[in-house]
């Protein structure tokens, strides 16, 4: 025992024989204590089980405590709820190894993970470190290492937390309980096609070239096509590897200009890329993406969120990775034969989720249906503004960015000589400590109850700082809070300088001197569109073009400042010269 892990012993709910298991991290203060409805100690009897858990539950037929076991990693509380505190501690051994023989003695059907830990202590499965991922892996179908069932879910205390996150958690219920009724995995069985070439590649387009509908899916190396995947049935993939022949060209050609409808999930990527290497897509027909918003604008629409929904495919937008996540640009690293399957595995899936959306749109209501249309209608809007651009004015775009930068410069100067250090207020950290310890302001925290000093903290912060200043008398007083205003301010004004000058001032623009978006219709829960970067790297967000006025500096300030920034980049410029002589020397 530590002095970070409670001694009082916690104890599991429920009849292990049951079939249906869910294991959570540890027990809270509730559940070490006992509550006014449940005065004995137990598992999930807290805020969050008794507001998310067990109602939740209860909706899908599964009353506690008869109709379920439910018990913790640890049956002892670590110190103000960390679970790392439990790490590598006897408490969380015992718990571990008494959950295995239990397993082995009473093979329930499925087992549901409540949260990260969980999920990696009974599956092995992680995000890119042990305690992380859940959100990728929820509502998969994955195994023990006994052959038992597990279908890991987000940590009731988490929903608690984000109620949007309420009708997922319900759906790995929903489906926890639909397998608690058969043992086999059930998980789907799939054929793929990696890199025909020759006869093997003209034979699997003439079998496509069939097909009732298509879907369509492509990877690409920064710039460059790496293949267009495809694929005419859940069961089968065909990855078509961009080798730079005549033959490549010709089979994509003629499948993507054929009349058969084509399905794509946030299409607009793909196409834009596609036509940026001379291809058309002919009939886009479906995308999964704007489906996904116009039936259910409240939910997540990745493309990882959906086959969790409507497929028993697990989670595998991590293997072909580099480093986590899914991606449309993969680098040089990059395995290419787990690509190639990774993107058929998306054509596959990408089909499959089609499948499930049109049946479930045929049999929603009918505006559904007139707004899908309708969406897919203004997707064609949507790519032209995206190619056309904005026509940008170099000369006045440089002397913005001068003038920003100059400001940018007087107000860092001004806040290092108020806080009396070299001051990075991009450094969570340092601006932390400042704003916390030193001016001992109060301290903001996120929903997570990570602490911030983000935008909105800093309003508040200088909100209160204003009122202090409109009450106090006494001089001294009044100025500690007036150099408290100052310093938040200049912290907020220097981040605005920044945002402009990465985000707009210096945006990279394409070759022919246009900025360019891509965006997304519809996107958001209202309906809106929104919009990113270009399919190409460059560009901005155009929705969110800054409509403040950017006041100029006097002529001769500026002047004096471009000549100290050009005699600043012309050392500079010297100084790596005269490195790369030194280095040249020394080799």
């Amino acid at each position: 025992m530590t002095t970070n892990i409670s001694t009082k012993f916690v104890p599991s709910e429920g009849d292990p024989s049951r079939n249906i298991w869910f294991i959570g991290e540890a027990p809270g203060a509730d559940e070490e204590t006992g509550t006014l409805n449940h005065p004995a100690p137990g598992p999930f009897i807290g805020e969050s089980g008794s507001v998310i858990f067990t109602p939740c539950l209860l909706r899908n037929g599964l009353p506690r405590p008869d109709s379920v076991f439910v018990t913790n990693l640890s049956h002892h509380r670590p110190k103000d709820n960390k679970f790392e505190y439990l790490i590598g501690s006897k408490e969380l051994a015992d718990g571990i190894n008494e959950i295995k023989e239990l397993i082995i003695k009473n093979k329930p059907v499925v087992i549901c993970t409540l949260g990260n830990w969980p999920m990696y202590f009974i599956t092995g499965k992680k995000g890119k470190k042990p305690g992380s991922g859940i959100l990728n892996w929820r509502g998969s179908i994955l195994q023990h290492e006994s052959g038992i069932k597990v279908i890991p879910t987000i940590h009731p205390a988490a929903v608690y937390r984000d109620r949007k996150l309420y009708p997922i958690f319900d759906q790995d219920i929903k489906r926890v309980v639909f397998d608690s009724s058969f043992r086999d995995l059930k998980l789907p069985e799939r054929k793929f096609t990696i890199a025909p070439v020759g006869d093997e590649l003209e034979h699997y387009t003439q079998v496509l070239l069939k097909s009732d509908k298509l879907a369509v899916d492509i990877e690409t190396f920064g710039p460059n096509i790496g293949c267009v995947g495809f694929s005419n049935d859940p069961s089968m993939g065909v990855c078509i590897v961009n080798d730079n022949t005549p033959q490549f060209r010709d089979s994509v050609d003629r499948l993507l200009l054929s009349d058969i409808p084509k399905i794509l999930h946030f299409g607009v990527f793909d196409k834009a890329i596609l036509k940026l290497h001379g291809f058309s897509v002919n009939n886009y027909w479906w995308d999964n993406q704007v489906a996904q918003c116009v039936m259910w604008p409240e939910l997540p629409r990745a493309h990882k969120y959906l086959v969790s929904t409507y497929t028993r495919e697990p989670y595998y937008k991590n293997e072909a990775k580099e480093g986590g996540g899914d991606k449309k640009s993969w680098g040089k690293r990059t395995d290419r034969t787990k690509l190639w399957i990774y993107n058929c595995k998306d054509d596959a899936t990408e089909y499959e989720v089609q499948e499930c959306q049109e049946k479930e749109m045929n049999e929603g209501p009918p505006n559904w249906k007139k707004f899908f249309n309708f969406s897919m209608e203004m997707l064609e809007v949507a790519e032209h503004i995206s190619e056309s651009g904005m026509l940008v004015d170099q000369d006045r775009r440089g002397l913005l960015e001068l003038a920003v930068t100059y400001k940018y410069a007087k107000n860092q100067d001004l806040l290092e000589r108020l806080t009396h250090v070299g001051f990075n207020d991009n450094s969570h950290p340092q601006v932390h400590k400042m704003l916390y310890e030193t001016l001992k302001l109060p301290v903001h925290k996120t929903r997570q109850s990570k602490v911030t000093a983000d935008e909105d903290a800093l309003i508040a912060l200088i909100a209160l700082c204003k009122e202090k200043i409109g009450t106090i008398r006494r001089e001294k007083e009044l100025a500690e809070w007036q150099t408290k205003f100052l310093i938040v301010k200049m912290i907020m004004l220097i981040r605005g300088h920044r945002k402009l000058l990465s985000s707009y001032l210096r945006a990279k623009i394409s070759a022919d001197g246009r900025i360019r978006s891509t965006y997304k219709v519809p996107a958001t829960e209202t309906g809106r569109w929104s919009a990113e970067k270009y399919v190409d790297g460059t560009g901005v967000n155009g929705q969110t073009f800054p409509r403040d006025y950017v006041e100029l500096p006097p002529e001769s300030e500026l002047k004096e400042f471009r000549a100290i920034t050009l005699d600043i980049a012309n050392e500079s410029e010297s100084d790596k010269e005269e490195e790369d002589d030194e280095q040249e020397e020394v080799a």
